[in-house]
């Protein structure tokens, strides 16, 4: 076969490649992505959970309040009708003034705790109209990150996909290459940022945005062999533009 024509299939077999390793790189990144995607929507929910959590909590603390509350209630009151029943037995108008006043603190703390005690119950209301309004929320939120989640396992098993397709597409493109061009190839993928192959425009390298010289650039546009630019080293190709 002659030279020229060969020199012409490996160039073209080295921008195929160009294309689909670029693919590839894309389509690694896009899955490289998918897993924080994912924690962010955990995130979110479990964001959402705290609060939940918050909420019961200050619950349970206005519950103990009102029980404390409820208890002291309890005392206060037995305290008054001891008083109540005392008041039978005094003797004096002295010790029944007394007595009265004593009864009417105890009333005072009755009333007043009373008032705290119905304060704490319209709190409790309030809170528990939030929690069950949050825990509506949490269920749609979680309805919602279950279908975003399975989405995302849906998007990595398309990628696996298309990565086996463009992985045995790949394998076939380098059993047509030589050795030699095909070594070259993987060195500039490595050391120019995954980019080997550069399109060539008005005489303009696309790897290094360089000006090739007129006679490069003339030989260039051939597309009949390997010609390397002489800035970035890249191969260089030309894509009729």
């Amino acid at each position: 076969m002659d030279q020229v024509v060969i020199l012409n299939r490996q160039l073209e077999l080295l921008t195929k490649l160009q294309t689909i390793d670029l693919k590839i790189d894309q389509l690694e990144e896009k899955k490289k992505q998918i897993p924080n995607e994912l924690n962010k929507l955990s995130g979110g929910l479990e964001a959402f959970a705290k609060q939940l959590e918050a909420l019961r909590r200050r619950i349970d603390e206005i519950n103990k309040l009102r029980r404390k509350k409820e208890g002291e209630l309890e005392l206060e009151r037995g305290i008054q009708k001891k008083a109540q029943e005392k008041l039978r037995e005094v003797k004096t108008n002295k010790e029944y003034s007394a007595m009265l006043k004593e009864m009417e603190l105890h009333k005072g703390k009755i009333s007043a705790l009373e008032d705290e005690i119905l304060n704490y119950m319209v709190m409790l209301d309030e809170e528990n109209e939030k929690l069950k309004g949050k825990e509506r929320e949490f269920q749609e939120e979680q309805a919602t990150t279950l279908k975003e989640k399975e989405k995302k396992q849906a998007q990595i098993a398309q990628i696996d996909g298309l990565l086996l397709e463009k992985a045995k597409a790949r394998d076939e493109i380098i059993a047509g290459l030589e050795e030699r061009p095909y070594q070259s190839y993987v060195r500039l993928r490595e050391g120019r940022n995954g980019i080997a192959v550069a399109n060539v425009i008005k005489g303009i390298c696309q790897g290094c945005y360089m000006m090739l010289p007129p006679q490069t650039f003339n030989e260039v546009k051939k597309n009949n062999q390997i010609i390397n630019c002489g800035h970035c080293n890249r191969i260089l190709f030309w894509a009729n533009s």
